[in-house]
C-alpha cells in the first residue's frame, strides 16, 4: 500500500476518528502530559538490547514516524531501525498527514 493511501485509510478508520475525539475530551494538556510521561518513563531496558522476537527470524515491526515529530525525534528511530533489522521503519512527512 503506498505511503498516501494507507495515511487516507488510516484517517478514515474508525479508531482512528474516536482516537481524535478522546483526545479532544481529555484536553491537549493531558495528552501531552500522557506522552512525556512514557517519553521518560524508565522501562527497564534499552530498546537496543531488544532480540528478534520471531520464531525463525521470519516477521517484523513496521514503525511508522512523522517527519515532524517533536517527542521522538526522527534521528533515534532510524538510528534505532538500522541496528535492530527486524524493525520496518516507514517516514510520514507531516505534509502529507496535514493535508
Amino acid at each position: 500500500m503506498r505511503v498516501p493511501k494507507a495515511i487516507e485509510a488510516i484517517k478514515s478508520s474508525q479508531f482512528f476518528l474516536h482516537s481524535q475525539t478522546y483526545t479532544r475530551q481529555q484536553g491537549e494538556f493531558e495528552s501531552i502530559r500522557h506522552d512525556m510521561i512514557m517519553a521518560f518513563i524508565d522501562c527497564g531496558f534499552s530498546p537496543m538490547d531488544l532480540e528478534n522476537p520471531f520464531i525463525d527470524k521470519e516477521g517484523s515491526v513496521h514503525l511508522w514516524h512523522g517527519d515532524d515529530v517533536r517527542i521522538v525525534p526522527v534521528e533515534i528511530q532510524r538510528y534505532i531501525s538500522k541496528k535492530l533489522q527486524w524493525i520496518q521503519y516507514y517516514e510520514v512527512s507531516s505534509v502529507l498527514v496535514l493535508r
